[in-house]
This record gives C-alpha cells, sequence and structure tokens, in this order.
C-alpha cells in the first residue's frame, strides 16, 4: 500500500478510535461507580506495569540470542508477535508518519516558495513589460515630437521660401513704384530692352504724400517746349515730342470737348464684360471652395496709352488697381495730379510685355492710343498682351476708321495736328496716325488667340468738332489657358 494511503487509513483509524474512546469513556463514566472505576483503573496501572516487564524481559532475551539462528525462529515470532512486536510496529509506524508529515510540510513550504517566486518573477516581469511599454511610449512622443519639430521647420522653410519669393517678386514692384514717385519732366526713359518681370499687386496700392504731389504740380510740364524736332526723329518719337511739347493745349481740348470725347458707355461695357467673362470663369472654382460670388471685386487694369489720365482716373475711384502706361511724361504727370493712387509707368507700350507676369492681369483698356502706333508693331503686341491677361480677361480698344484707300501699309500717315495753333514749326506737331478696317482688325485677333465679344463704332463728331475720324472700338476676351 502506497505511503499516502496508509497515512490516510492512520488518520481515519486515529478519529474512529478517539471517537470510540470518548464515546466509552462517557458510557462508562454514566454507568460504573466510583469504586468501579478505581478497580480499573488500579487494574489498567496492573497491566501496564505487567507489559512494561514482559517488554524489559523481551528486549534482554532478544539481546542474548542470535535472531538468525534457525533455533531462535520461534522465539523470533514470538517476540514478533507480543507486545515488543506491536511496540516496533508502532513505533515504525510513527516515524513513518513523521517521516511523511516531514515530506508533506516540505513540500506545502517548496510549494508556496514556487509560488513565492513566481510571484516575484511574474512582478519582475512585470515590472519589465511595464518599462518596456513605458520606453516604447517616450519613443512614440519622442518621434512625434521629432515629427512635429520636422513639420515646424518645412512650415518655417515653406514660410521663408514665400516671404523670399514675395520679396523677390516685390523688387521689380518697388523699383516701379520707386519710378513713379520720382516720376518728373526730365525723366529718362524706361529701357525697352530689360527682361525684368513685373506682377502687378491686386492688393497692394501707392499711396502718394502730399509733399510729393504738392512738388510734382509745381512743375510745368512747359520745360519740355525747349526741345525741337529733329529731322532723324521716327514717327513715334515724333509723336511723342507733340504730346510733351503741346500737354497742357491738349488736356485744355479734352476738357473743353469732355461731355463728346469722353467713352463714358464704353467704359461702362468694359467693366459689364470684364465681371460677366471673369464670373464664368471662376463661378465653379469659388463654389468649389465654398465661397460666394462677389459682384462688386477689384480688378487689375492697364489703362495702355492713358494720356492725360481721364480714364485711369475713372477706374480707380471705383476701386480698381489700375497700372496706367504712357509715352509721354509730361502726359503722366498730369495723370499723377488727377488720379494719385494709380500706378504709373513711362515707357514704349511695345516694351510692356518684357515686363509683365503672364495671367497676372484682369483688364485692359487702350482708348484712341493704339491709332499712335505703326500697323507692324500691332501684331506683337496683342500677342503679348494675350500672355499676361488672365483667363477670362478683357481686352477693349479703339483705332480709327479708315477708308478703303487707307488699307496696309497705307493707313499709316505722319501729318501735323492743324488744330493746334498758333504753330511755331509744323515738325513739332506732327503724329502718327494708322487706320483700320474691320476686317483688318478681325484678322489681327484671330491671328493672335482674341476671341471678339464685340464691335462697334463710336463717332461723335455730330456732337464735337474735335474728332477727324470715327472710332472702330473692340471688346475681346480670352477664353483657352
Amino acid at each position: 500500500m502506497p505511503i499516502s494511503d496508509e497515512l490516510e487509513a492512520l488518520r481515519q483509524s486515529s478519529r474512529v478510535k478517539t471517537q470510540s474512546t470518548r464515546l466509552s469513556t462517557a458510557s462508562s463514566t454514566t454507568i460504573l461507580s466510583p469504586q468501579q472505576q478505581e478497580e480499573l483503573r488500579k487494574e489498567k496501572l496492573t497491566k501496564e506495569k505487567q507489559s512494561k516487564l514482559e517488554a524489559e524481559r523481551a528486549l534482554r532475551l532478544g539481546a542474548t540470542y542470535n535472531l538468525k539462528d534457525s533455533n531462535n525462529l520461534l522465539l523470533h515470532d514470538i517476540l514478533g508477535h507480543g507486545l515488543y512486536g506491536r511496540l516496533m510496529n508502532e513505533h515504525r509506524k510513527k516515524e513513518a508518519l513523521t517521516k511523511a508529515l516531514k515530506e508533506e510540510e516540505r513540500g506545502a513550504l517548496s510549494k508556496v516558495m514556487i509560488n513565492a517566486v513566481t510571484k516575484k518573477e511574474e512582478e519582475e516581469e512585470d515590472k519589465n513589460i511595464k518599462k518596456k511599454e513605458e520606453g516604447q511610449q517616450q519613443q512614440q512622443q519622442q518621434k512625434e515630437a521629432e515629427e512635429e519639430q520636422q513639420k515646424r521647420e518645412e512650415q518655417q522653410g515653406e514660410t521663408e521660401e514665400a516671404t523670399a519669393e514675395a520679396e523677390e517678386e516685390e523688387k521689380p514692384i518697388e523699383e516701379v513704384r520707386e519710378k513713379i514717385e520720382n516720376l518728373s519732366i526730365n525723366d529718362a526713359e524706361v529701357e525697352g530692352t530689360s527682361g525684368t518681370a513685373v506682377a502687378i499687386d491686386d492688393d497692394v496700392e501707392i499711396e502718394e504724400s502730399s509733399e510729393t504731389t504738392t512738388t510734382e504740380q509745381q512743375i510745368s510740364p512747359t520745360k519740355a517746349s525747349a526741345a525741337t524736332a529733329e529731322d532723324n526723329l521716327d514717327c513715334i518719337e515724333q509723336t511723342k515730342l507733340f504730346y510733351n511739347k503741346h500737354a497742357n493745349e491738349f488736356i485744355a481740348q479734352m476738357n473743353k470737348n469732355a461731355d463728346a470725347l469722353t467713352p463714358t458707355t464704353l467704359r461702362d461695357s468694359f467693366l459689364n464684360h470684364l465681371q460677366e467673362e471673369m464670373h464664368l470663369v471662376t463661378k465653379t472654382l469659388r463654389a468649389k471652395l465654398g465661397e460666394t460670388n462677389n459682384d462688386t471685386a477689384a480688378f487689375t487694369i492697364i489703362d495702355l496709352g492713358c494720356g492725360h489720365g481721364r480714364d485711369t482716373r475713372h477706374f480707380a475711384s471705383l476701386g480698381h488697381h489700375v497700372l496706367a502706361v504712357d509715352f509721354s511724361y509730361a502726359m503722366l504727370h498730369h495723370a499723377k495730379t488727377i488720379a494719385p493712387r494709380a500706378h504709373y509707368l513711362n515707357m514704349d507700350m511695345r516694351m510692356l510685355k518684357n515686363l509683365l507676369v503672364d495671367q497676372s492681369v484682369d483688364g485692359i483698356w487702350s482708348h484712341a492710343s493704339l491709332s499712335h502706333l505703326p500697323k507692324e508693331d500691332l501684331d506683337s503686341l496683342l500677342k503679348g498682351l494675350y500672355v499676361s491677361i488672365k483667363v477670362g480677361g478683357v481686352l477693349y480698344f479703339s483705332v480709327k476708321i479708315g477708308t478703303h484707300d487707307q488699307i496696309g501699309q497705307a493707313g499709316e500717315v505722319v501729318e501735323p495736328d492743324t488744330r493746334y495753333t498758333p504753330i511755331d514749326n509744323e515738325k513739332d506737331t506732327c503724329k502718327l496716325y494708322s487706320y483700320y478696317t474691320s476686317s483688318e482688325v478681325v484678322e489681327l485677333l484671330s491671328k493672335t488667340g482674341w476671341e471678339v465679344i464685340k464691335m462697334g463704332e463710336f463717332d461723335q463728331r455730330d456732337k464735337s468738332d474735335y474728332p477727324t475720324h470715327s472710332l472702330l472700338y473692340v471688346f475681346a476676351t480670352r477664353r483657352k489657358d
């Protein structure tokens, strides 16, 4: 039988025996009299003494006899089945029980120790896992911080690049502004070979100081009267010379015949066409961006051949951003005095294409100015203007209508303007006039990419004696990117 089963049997036997003894004791206590109990006690003591004596005797006999001797087998058997045997069996059982209990205790202790070790290992493992998680979290935070730092650096770099680009783009504008601020009769002409691109800033306006304006007003355009026409001047230079010398007379004529000569209806039509064309282009884009249509938006307009600034002042007074260009510095001087918030360029309009950024202009206005340009140069000018205007932008210009004899090169005439008297020198009043037919204009626009919106005739000869010819006007637009 296994030792564990034997231990369990002993425990059960011990409990049964103890319970039996208690019951018998209780029974005897309740049944036996004191005398009987005393006699039983004495008898028990006598038996115990007798048992001890027998045990001692048996031990002495066991020491004197050789148990291996076959003759003593019977005695050994008797001793084994006697009191000594019982005592030895109980002693061995007790030792076995004690040993088993100790082993059991050691097993329980080992389990406790194992549990303690296991618990400690689990705690260490939890600490390691927690430490690892904290390390990973720190790494993640550090990574996020690095990414954030990199993002900020990239944004800062982009901002710096944008600022640098803005500053780079602003330089040519500042140069133009500086020239505008310093514009006077003695200004030199703009170099036509310059390749610098100028973007017209829709959001920037030049604020003239009262001191600058006052100073310029004190400079009289008549200082240019000292210049004289030379035989070798070309037609453009002769035209410029006329407007520089006779600026005051020309302006007086314009003011005198303002009701007849001011193209009021054409200016309104120009802004209406510009608003409609730009609206068609930007409607879809604004819808995508969630913006509302701003029908009163300010436009960027070039007044090409602005003269004394009549139309420049009108567009600027409506809140539009105007760049006024003219070859005559005397005319520009007057334009600045009546429209100080516009931008100005004193240059040959044929060179304007070298200064403008592609698709930077909303509208181009040129009333009766292209008549002073050679026909062979109009094709190149229209191409340059087409590149600079935005998709949906509008071009307006008007030229003198020619007769059948004034077609092609025959339509270019350099002749004195007899409306200005007295004439000290006939050559001082010579101007270039280019005449066109409607078919010529349509062909030129088609070749240069423009799409005609509307064409018509502006004839004010019945309202004033100043006009000598009727004007052919055109509204065109750019619809392709």
